[in-house]
């Protein structure tokens, strides 16, 4: 038995079941779940260095399973996959005149290969850091959701800053007709870029919350619906620019300075929905957890995982760069 007279499996079940809010197991409720991994982790946190390898075998296992559906919840539209370890990572596309460029880890390095209407991508270690105090999992106070919802989001959030970098280089490789750049936002040159990317599927915006609030500038005020001025009092933005649905990209700051945000707030995003998923991210293998006790009487945890990532570049994505934003 893995603990007590618990499975491994029973017990990463009990795991995932708790992080998600719903119980697999009819003799138990979510919230039953939910309490008895949380006294599954504590009794084994009591003798931490001891049993701290099996802690680590019910996150890596819990991050492997969520991981793919907390990637969608922030790239909409992402085909996300999992491979095995070795497993050659590829996706055909339909359109051969496609142009698909993969992340590579820490630069610019392309890494794709084209294999008649194939792409393969090679994976490379993403690895993050969260960090806990060392007597709050010894006195049995972390809330394991809590725990691998740090974990994953410092995965995604990773994830995401390669993404947004990708989408970010591919600007110069549009055609002409594709991309704009102008002072404010010109409502004929972005009706005319969302018209583009609707002939390949129903397009939709993504921008920052100040991006997106230059749209509200273009809307007569006497045109404006209840529905409109509801979104900018809720949100800050229209959730709906012209019938075209409109996402936001959150925000946030690279450092404690406050002085630099991770996105640039001058670009607008225009995708189309519905069609081949322009961006891949797949997943090969496990996660990976190894700990570290400071002096400071936290711990770190060093979370790696392999990861591959490619977007779709080619005429139905448009951009549009508002140049009233500095650098």
């Amino acid at each position: 038995m893995f603990y007590k007279n618990f499975t491994k499996e029973q017990v990463v079940s009990c795991a995932i079941d708790s992080y998600r809010g719903v119980s697999t197991n009819e003799k138990f409720s979510a919230e039953e779940r939910k309490e008895t991994i949380n006294e599954v982790i504590n009794d084994l946190a009591k003798d931490y260095r001891r049993n701290k390898h099996m802690i680590f075998e019910i996150l890596e296992a819990t991050l492997d399973e969520i991981l793919p559906e907390k990637t969608n919840e922030f790239i909409m539209f992402a085909d996300v996959r999992n491979f095995k370890f070795g497993q050659t990572m590829r996706f055909k596309v339909s359109n051969k005149h496609v142009k698909a460029v993969a992340v590579a880890l820490g630069g610019t390095v392309t890494r794709t290969r084209m294999d008649h209407s194939y792409v393969t991508i090679q994976a490379e270690n993403i690895q993050v850091k969260v960090y806990e105090e060392l007597l709050n999992i010894k006195i049995g106070v972390v809330d394991f959701n809590e725990l691998v919802n740090l974990c994953a989001e410092a995965i995604i959030e990773e994830i995401n800053n390669r993404i947004y970098q990708l989408v970010m280089d591919t600007y110069s490789n549009l055609p002409t007709p594709n991309k704009v750049s102008a002072a404010g936002i010109d409502a004929a040159e972005l009706s005319r870029l969302v018209q583009i990317v609707d002939s390949y599927g129903s397009a939709v915006i993504y921008g920052t919350k100040r991006g997106l609030a230059e749209l509200t500038e273009t809307i007569t005020p006497a045109w404006a619906t209840d529905s409109d001025k509801n979104d900018i009092r809720e949100r800050g933005y229209l959730g709906k620019w012209k019938g075209t649905p409109v996402y936001e990209i959150k925000n946030v700051v690279t450092d404690a300075t406050n002085e630099k945000f991770a996105y640039d707030d001058a670009y607008l995003f225009i995708f189309p929905q519905g069609k081949e998923s322009y961006i891949k991210v797949f997943y090969e293998g496990e996660a990976f957890i190894k700990d570290q006790e400071n002096a400071d009487w936290t711990v770190d945890y060093d979370i790696a995982k392999r990861v591959g990532m490619a977007i779709l570049v080619n005429n139905h994505i448009a951009i549009y760069k508002n140049t009233n934003f500095s650098d």
